[in-house]
């Protein structure tokens, strides 16, 4: 029987736990009664709409590389820095003109499942015609994370970058890991001239890694231009939101931009859909013009448990576009506004962590409960029980009253299992949230 055992004493406080390993979803911690946007990427700056993309390859993809000093994706190692070097004759050549870079992409044969941190994508003007040490002074154009897949990777850009038409241009790739796993294959054509720059490590900071060597090869490289025309951009290009039902998310700021030529009047922004009663909206700057970029807030404040659907739709002189938005509550004891409520002491209660969310802590599922300290005492929480053996490496966390705040940890205090022991408490609400080393549950 998968369950997890929890006992609470005036000086005894005993925790177990037995439960399957299962993968859990990644949030963020925040004060009660507002959770964040929720998911895997909830928190990082999404891509953009652009109606009119259109690609320009550069390179035949001629054969594949798994080369770390070529592969953009380069996971073997922990860390890497890579400065790719296109001519204006080729990007010309191509079909490139000068105006805006919406994206960069690269040809992946076979990729590795290893996610970058710290990943960046920057772009420069240059004069060089051969790599053969690292410039500065890029323009940041994508930040955030990036796993590989099979097929063209296009890493649509947070910002812009616009291309003069007769530079050269630098693309820089580069992330930071503490971890690796394998490269990626990419597709790739060699050269005459040194049009690779690499640095690749263990255990330094990637980004700023310095130049080590050149090469002769070069990744496939196609990039995403939009057309002359006005064109509207929003980040993000979704909201994804969690909260308990009678309370509210946090509010989550879409942008709006236009980032072709003329303007774009827009004439309303709202909320539609099924569940768009489920959601709230603030700050609408309709009507409006574009440019220069306007902000819109979105939050999700359920009445009722499941997961809500809607869309913020903007209309404006040329289309509707319809921003889709999925909203999450939050089941009791996943998070500090819907904990289970440790009652008269002893206390001693069951359950399965792995059926839970992250929200907190390791990268495992965690357990919120809520313990009102009415008499200030020592009090001890802990995992050891001998009889509802917890067989998973557990830790134990004791958070304040803004669900924050960490009063008191514990990680293998009898074998792999955990106890806060005889912590003194004063009068007030605490938060004890059980969960699993890295990411056991």
């Amino acid at each position: 029987m998968k369950k997890l055992i929890l006992i609470l004493l005036l000086t005894v406080f005993m925790v177990s736990a037995f439960a399957s390993i299962q993968t859990a979803a990644t949030a963020v911690k925040k004060a009660k009664g507002a959770p964040l946007p929720y998911g895997p990427d909830a928190y990082q700056t999404r891509s953009k709409i652009f109606r009119n993309r259109s690609y320009v390859v550069v390179g035949a993809g001629a054969s594949t590389s798994s080369a770390t000093s070529v592969v953009p994706f380069s996971t073997y190692f922990e860390d890497g820095n890579h400065h790719y070097l296109f001519t204006a004759t080729e990007l010309t050549a191509a079909g490139l003109t000068a105006g805006t870079i919406t994206s960069v992409g690269f040809n992946v044969d076979a990729a590795s499942t290893q996610t970058m941190n710290g990943f960046n994508v920057e772009l420069k003007h240059t004069t060089a015609t051969s790599v053969t040490s690292f410039e500065t002074g890029f323009a940041n154009c994508y930040s955030g994370t990036w796993t590989a897949a099979a097929g063209w990777n296009d890493i649509i850009f947070q910002n812009t970058f616009s291309w003069d038409g007769t530079s050269n241009l630098l693309v820089k790739v580069c992330f930071d890991n503490d971890s690796y796993t394998s490269n990626s294959t990419v597709y790739v054509d060699d050269y005459e001239d040194y049009m690779t720059g690499y640095a690749y490590n263990d255990n330094t900071h990637g980004c700023t890694d310095p130049y080590e060597g050149n090469s002769q090869t070069r990744p496939q490289v196609r990039f995403g231009v939009v057309s002359a025309e006005p064109e509207l951009t929003v980040i993000p290009d979704y909201g994804d939101f969690s909260a308990c039902v009678g309370d509210c998310s946090d509010w989550l700021t879409f942008t709006l931009s236009n980032t072709g030529a003329g303007t774009i009047d827009v004439s309303s922004i709202s909320l539609t859909g099924t569940d768009a009663a489920e959601f709230q909206i603030q700050s609408n700057p309709a009507p409006c013009t574009l440019p220069p970029s306007a902000t819109v807030d979105v939050r999700f404040c359920p009445t009722s448990a499941g997961t809500k659907t809607a869309f913020l739709t903007i209309i404006d002189n040329r289309a509707q576009t319809d921003i889709p938005l999925t909203g999450t509550t939050i089941a009791q004891g996943d998070y500090c506004c819907d904990p289970f409520v440790v009652g008269t002491l002893p206390y001693h209660d069951a359950g399965n962590t792995s059926t839970f969310n992250n929200f907190t802590g390791h990268a495992s599922p965690d357990v919120w409960y809520e313990f009102v300290v009415d008499h200030p005492g020592n009090y001890t929480m802990s995992l050891c029980d001998t009889v509802d053996v917890t067989d998973y490496d557990s830790y134990l966390r004791l958070y304040a009253d803004d669900c924050e705040t960490q009063v008191a940890y514990n990680d293998d205090f009898c074998g792999y299992q955990s106890q806060i022991d005889c912590v003194f408490l004063s009068p007030g609400t605490y938060y004890i949230i059980i969960e699993g080393y890295g990411s056991n549950s």
